[in-house]
């Protein structure tokens, strides 16, 4: 009988020995004085330990204070307690950090008193570090949804402000504001191109508490200063910079430097196909890393300034055609009725001029010149309200030349100085040559007035986005502010009792009739200078 249980006994120990070997696990037992009396090879081998190293000795003895003292502390609590243990711990064992799921259960003798501790522990370091991988996933997750929440109601708000505020420029400052409050930056700023002085301007910026503004250094930026920018914004594609300091332009870098920059977004915004300008951020106090999720915002608010710019462009150009039509079929009846009266009193009053004595002949030609003046008008009058344009191929640079040609012995008698910028190359644009001369006159004969004896005329031509520019400018006098919105009125005149009014009306109406545009930058006492955009011919 005795006989039996000893080899029952030694057949449980060989298969709980060949278990323990099979398992690439920590297995072990320790005795009553804390030494190992079993440790498996497959889980010493895997710390870097062998049998020699560890059998008999402690776990102290064997491990090291550091960590042998906790697993002698866990092996006397199970031995007096007689009660298992199960623990999770990092360990660090010859300088490898690994997470060991570790179940410690008391060996009774006969008598019921634990004699001895099984131990088993397994690696569990890559399943912990997923799961605390998939934590932190969540917690992202869970942020970037908080971050979508916020930006969705960014958006909002300035889609509300892009109905309800009706002034461009009132709009984008609130777009500024909105933005940089929202997203936390340093900076963030709108700046609109000049394409054909090949420049941009920073007109609208919010700035953190404690970051230094930059509007006033953002002036008339030369795209040449930055041509990498420069070319990469004009093709439409984004700025992302995590670190400026690694931008692929010694120009932008110094440039961010010299302006405490850190990183940079920027995004273009392109309204009817043309390049516009673009909406940046700046990060001032630290390398900021974009998420789309940035990018996305950015995108989604320039779309929506592109959309409220072009659907402002067509409102007013709505308008004005309403106006311009309406006008025109006055015009049209008024010239008429008037034409007809006016050249009978002329031809009468050219018969009758000799005979007028000497003493009358004066006021007499006050009077003829009066009615000239009126023939004049109503000979302007009718040329705006004709709609029809034959359109062909015409030459811009011939079409200037050809329009200054009238006005040079004026030019040369008041002593102006002509300087001319003409592109060469420059496409053919499609219109009625004789309307569009008369557009560069009307242009050309302000530019004189305005100046006195002396002054300079710039005569320049360029093309940008597809579109050819006429561009004259002048050193006379200016236009205060107040009169700017009024410029393209019928019978506004800055001139005093020696304009009509109907120069800038006549170009603007032809201009609108090609498809083009006038611009006038001006100010008082600075000079003025007038663009006349015509698309070029595709």
């Amino acid at each position: 009988m005795a006989r039996s249980k000893s080899q029952s006994a030694l057949t449980h120990e060989n298969i709980y020995n060949a278990f323990a070997e099979a398992v690439e696990d920590l297995v072990y037992v320790v005795d009553r004085d804390g030494r190992y009396v079993m440790f498996n090879e497959k889980g010493l081998s895997s710390c870097g330990f062998d049998k020699e190293q560890v059998i008999g000795r402690t776990p102290v003895e064997a491990f090291g204070p550091e960590i042998g003292a906790a697993f002698m502390r866990n092996n006397e609590k199970v031995l007096k307690s007689g009660k298992p243990m199960s623990m999770q711990e990092w360990i660090a064992i010859r300088g490898v950090s690994r997470c060991y799921s570790t179940a410690l259960d008391p060996v009774f003798d006969e008598s019921g008193k634990a004699q001895a501790v099984i131990g088993i522990s397994r690696d569990i370091s890559e399943l912990k570090r997923m799961v605390e991988e998939l934590q932190i996933g969540s917690e992202r997750m869970k942020s970037l949804f908080r971050q979508r929440v916020h930006y969705e109601h960014l958006v909002k708000g300035i889609v509300r402000d892009s109905i309800t505020r009706h002034d461009i420029e009132d709009f984008l400052h609130a777009v500024v504001v909105t933005l940089g409050e929202g997203l936390s930056v340093g900076r963030s700023y709108f700046f609109r191109y000049d394409l054909s002085r090949q420049a941009a301007q920073n007109t609208h910026e919010w700035v953190a508490p404690g970051v230094e503004p930059n509007k006033e250094m953002m002036q008339d930026v030369k795209t040449q200063s930055q041509p990498w920018l420069s070319s990469e914004m004009l093709a439409g594609r984004v700025i992302c910079l995590e670190d400026v300091g690694k931008a692929p332009s010694p120009e932008l870098v110094e440039l961010m430097r010299a302006t405490d920059v850190r990183s940079i977004l920027a995004i273009p915004i392109f309204v009817f196909g043309r390049p516009y300008g673009f909406i940046g951020f700046d990060q001032c106090d630290e390398n900021r890393h974009w998420d789309d999720i940035d990018v996305e915002l950015l995108n989604s608010v320039c779309r929506i300034v592109a959309q409220k710019i072009e659907r402002h462009r067509l409102e007013e150009e709505m308008l004005g055609s309403e106006r311009m039509a309406a006008m025109g079929r006055l015009t049209s009846v008024f010239t008429h009725e008037i034409n007809n009266p006016l050249q009978g009193i002329l031809l009468h009053l050219e018969g009758m001029d000799e005979h007028v004595d000497e003493g009358g002949r004066k006021a007499f030609g006050y009077v003829m010149d009066g009615f000239k003046r009126i023939a004049e008008i109503i000979s302007r009058l009718s040329d705006a309200s004709r709609s029809k344009v034959e359109k062909r191929e015409v030459a811009v640079n011939d079409l200037v030349k050809s329009a200054y040609g009238l006005l040079s012995k004026k030019v040369d008698m008041k002593g102006i100085s002509v300087r001319w910028f003409l592109e060469e190359g420059l496409p053919k644009v499609m219109g009625d040559e004789r309307k569009l001369h008369q557009a560069v006159l009307n242009v050309l004969i302000n530019a004189c007035d305005s100046m006195g004896k002396g002054g300079s005329l710039s005569i320049a031509s360029s093309k940008a986005g597809g579109r050819v520019c006429i561009e004259v400018g002048d050193t006379g006098c200016g236009i205060d502010e107040q009169a700017m919105p009024y410029l393209f009125e019928p019978f506004f005149t800055t001139k005093g009792k020696s304009g009509t009014g109907l120069g800038l009306f006549v170009s603007h109406s032809i201009m609108s009739e090609h498809g083009g545009e006038i611009e006038i930058q001006s100010a008082r006492g600075e000079g003025s200078t007038a663009r006349l955009w015509l698309p070029g011919k595709k």
